[in-house]
This record gives structure tokens, sequence and C-alpha cells, in this order.
């Protein structure tokens, strides 16, 4: 049965998973991923499941592979974030448009992001914890990323936290395509 509906995003394929909360007395409870979305997705298997957790002001991103691209489903389970994607595919009709999405605990939601989008965030509450239900395997060799201030990201603020080799990713116009 699928407790979900979807809003495309701006993005090509990209779209906001808005999942059906059932609550009660006892608290509440939604399911995060099930067999239906991956059908509605064309997403053949989940192969591995992440979480991270960040403080107030840590951009993380923009990560992306250039082999073996990954499809990821992206919610915030605890906190806030504004969460960032941008089009990396050649050939596609919205290659290099941006988007924000603000994900947080109480809204119930996932972003959806095919093969080829570039993703990251920014943590806007206390902390944040990020789940990531991800098809395909993460590369080093084919790790790659784009310098956040090089895209047309409308932030609520100045990142405060970036780690040395998100600040180092080359601009946009300099970065592998796919």
């Amino acid at each position: 049965m699928n407790t979900n509906d979807s809003k495309k995003t701006e993005i090509l394929g990209a779209s906001l998973i808005n999942h059906k909360l059932f609550a009660d007395d006892r608290g509440s409870f939604y399911e995060s991923m099930n067999l239906s979305t991956l059908n509605n997705f064309n997403v053949p298997e989940l192969t591995q499941t992440s979480i991270s957790r960040s403080k107030y002001g840590v951009l993380r991103g923009m990560h992306y592979q250039v082999e073996e691209p990954l499809i990821q489903f992206v919610s915030c389970i605890r906190g806030e974030v504004v969460d960032l994607a941008v089009d990396l595919r050649k050939n596609s009709s919205t290659f290099g448009k941006t988007i924000e999405v603000p994900l947080k605990e109480s809204s119930c939601q996932t972003l959806f992001l095919p093969q080829g989008v570039a993703h990251g965030f920014l943590c806007v509450s206390e902390n944040a914890t990020m789940l990531y239900h991800i098809c395909g395997s993460y590369n080093k060799e084919f790790e790659r990323g784009i310098n956040y201030k090089s895209l047309n990201f409308k932030l609520p603020f100045k990142p405060k936290i970036i780690n040395e080799r998100d600040r180092a990713w080359p601009n946009f116009k300099e970065a592998e395509y796919l």
C-alpha cells in the first residue's frame, strides 16, 4: 500500500515525498521507505542506509559521483536543514538548476534525488540528523564535489562550519558533469 504522495521539484526527476503520518496518544509513525516508493521512482534496490549528524551552521556538500552515480532518498529525522541540490546531467533540460528544500523532522518528508544530481545541506537547527536511503555504492575514486559558493543558493545565513574538503571543491564551471 502506498501511503505517500510526491511533488516534482524544479530539477527534472527530483521529487519531494510527503509521507502519511499516523498519530495517536502514543505518538506517531510513518513509513520512510517501502517497496511501493521504490517502484514509483523506478529504483531497483537500496544498497545502503546512512545517518549523518550535524551541528548548527554546518554545511555539507555539494557531493556526487562521476562514475556509478548514486540515487538518494534524503530525510531529516531530527532538527531542521535546508537541503540543497544541483543538476549535473549535461543532457538534462534542468542542467545547472539548483533547489533549496527545507526538511525538518516534523514535516515527514523525503527528497528523492536521481543519478546525476549533487547533494548537500545546511543545518539550521541546534543539531540535525539526516537519514539517507541509497541505491549504489560509494566509491572514493569517483567522488566529486562543487563549491556551494559558485551555485545560486539562497541560504538563510552564511555557513559557520565547512570542512576543508568541501571548501576546496571546484566551482560549478570547472566541475565534471555527467
